[in-house]
């Protein structure tokens, strides 16, 4: 018997348990999930609160590092694979969410100019703004 009744459990892994009682026929896991009954967390608030507990993150550096052409974008498709290696903590869902906020304009790509300029906090919050208002309109 399993009990995971208390512990956050990511998409991912909640996935991989289903398949693995089919398998094993006498595992017993008690759960019920994160998201049941609750609001879905936001990935750009997520990534803000886990910024100020890793303060020596810097997203600019994510973007500058897959930016090969120095274009100052960074496809959707290279920065979720940027963002895997640096270890964000987002299952595959929701670092596709992420990104779709930070696209915001729903472009493909990301573009990061405006990070140079800016605190990377206030950077993400301008995001969902721009995000909410494609999303609304």
């Amino acid at each position: 018997m399993m009990d995971i009744s208390n512990v956050r459990v990511d998409e991912d892994l909640w996935n991989t348990l289903k398949e693995t009682k089919t398998t094993l026929e006498n595992l017993k896991v008690t759960h019920q999930p994160y998201l049941e009954g609750r609001k879905k967390p936001n990935p750009i608030a997520t990534l803000k609160e886990w910024l100020e507990h890793n303060k020596h993150f810097e997203l600019v550096e994510v973007f500058k590092r897959f930016d090969e052409e120095e274009s100052m974008e960074v496809s959707k498709e290279i920065l979720f694979d940027a963002f895997q290696q640096a270890h964000l903590p987002f299952d595959k869902t929701n670092m596709e969410l992420l990104i779709d906020q930070m696209d915001g304009e729903n472009k493909g790509a990301v573009n990061y100019t405006a990070l140079l300029e800016t605190d990377q906090i206030k950077w993400l919050d301008e995001c969902v703004v721009r995000y909410n208002s494609n999303v609304a309109g």
